[in-house]
């Protein structure tokens, strides 16, 4: 089977300084992957060359198709739904109107109002807060608004998740953990950037590392718990 997503030899540059070299990877349909490494090592600097928002050379297949030259734009149109470490949320507006911008940005195959109906019922402490400004809203339930983009994009080909643990507690890393291996069972295709070994474990089928830019050999299959993070 042809993998959804492919990177062959890619590396990833800020000025003349390659932040990441000949990394090459392939994760197939409905395949949860991992990737460790200690903070600098490339990690996000890897998902910002796959969605074109730092320069690269080599190339990027999604579903078999160089997307290397195209704009970030038509990327996340294509399915590659990116959520940052940085919880990009719009603190000046409302719940709502954050998810009605997701949903803008990606390819509208469903309507508006279904899509908030799949993120409100994923996460109903948002349902409690839909009306409130994102500015308003605990760390944890800024980081559940950033991750309810991949909601709102109909057919996300595959997820690229950037520390979605980080400065949470240990409760709403549970949750997000919980909806993690829930998209797992799903066969949701998803490469998960973590520093949480556990939650790596829980999670993900297989996983890498990053070491000062370059791919080091698969850690091993991980072997999923069946009891929550917070267990």
């Amino acid at each position: 089977m042809a993998p959804v997503l492919e990177l062959r030899s890619l590396s990833a540059f800020y000025g003349p300084v390659a932040a990441v070299r000949d990394v090459s990877l392939a994760i197939g349909e409905g395949e949860a992957v991992g990737l460790g490494g200690a903070n600098g090592a490339g990690k996000s600097t890897l998902l910002k060359a796959m969605l074109g928002l730092v320069p690269t050379r080599g190339e990027i297949l999604l579903d078999g198709v160089s997307i290397g030259r195209w704009p970030t734009n038509r990327r996340i149109r294509a399915g590659m739904v990116y959520v940052p470490q940085e919880r990009m949320v719009v603190g000046g507006i409302t719940v709502l109107e954050n998810l009605r911008l997701f949903w803008l940005a990606g390819d509208r195959q469903q309507t508006y109002h279904d899509a908030v109906d799949r993120v409100l019922e994923a996460f109903p402490e948002l349902a409690r807060r839909r009306g409130a400004h994102a500015s308003a809203l605990s760390g944890g339930e800024r980081q559940m608004l950033a991750v309810s983009r991949a909601f709102v994009t109909s057919s996300p080909r595959v997820l690229l998740l950037d520390e979605p643990s980080a400065g949470l507690a240990p409760l709403v890393i549970a949750r997000i953990s919980e909806l993690l291996r829930g998209w797992r069972e799903q066969s949701m295709t998803f490469l998960l950037l973590e520093q949480n070994e556990r939650l790596l474990d829980q999670c993900c089928e297989r996983r890498l590392s990053l070491a000062s830019g370059d791919l080091v050999p698969e850690a091993g299959a991980a072997r999923p718990e069946t009891k929550g993070a917070g267990s």
